[in-house]
């Protein structure tokens, strides 16, 4: 899984190409702002494999769900822009969003690959989502739908608890 952000694009084309050139059977997917936009653009580049529009804990589960299992039923992953079996891209509706942002889980930071947190002691930590305004400079208000959904305060102090005890 790769984050898609479109002033990274030619960097993203080119991991994706790296792994293609590696292992042709390792799906890549890709996430984000630029994917949950140009998703119909992104997947005619034959290196990415999937798109995933808008948040993409639910889809993302459900496309690994659909992998592991060798289903490849991809249309019924909603939030998912794919190919099918004759190569024609195709979307499927939106996921909907996580209105409890505090039912997930603590991103699993120990699982990120030869990267010391240690070292560097900087986290990203996400306290809400959305935005309620409509900047005409920024992609949030299409995004986020003009909702604003937000961690409570306890949840946030717990994993701020969490990454200084570590």
């Amino acid at each position: 899984g790769i984050m898609f952000l479109t002033p990274a694009k030619s960097v993203v084309e080119k991991i994706a190409a790296i792994i293609k050139k590696i292992n042709a059977t390792i799906p890549v997917i890709v996430g984000g702002h630029h994917s949950t936009f140009c998703s119909t653009d992104i997947l005619t580049n034959s290196h990415i494999d999937f798109a995933i529009k808008g948040e993409g804990e639910t889809p993302l589960l459900n496309l690994a769900n659909e992998i592991i299992s060798g289903n490849h039923n991809w249309s019924a992953v909603p939030g998912l822009t794919y190919r099918n079996e004759v190569g024609s891209i195709r979307s499927t509706k939106d996921a909907d969003f996580i209105f409890d942002l505090d039912s997930l889980p603590f991103a699993a930071r120990d699982r990120v690959l030869h990267c010391d947190y240690q070292a560097y002691r900087t986290h990203y930590l996400s306290t809400a989502r959305g935005c309620p305004y409509t900047c005409t400079f920024c992609s949030d208000s299409s995004m986020w739908r003009h909702k604003v959904r937000r961690r409570c305060v306890e949840h946030v102090v717990s994993e701020l608890r969490m990454l200084t005890a570590e």
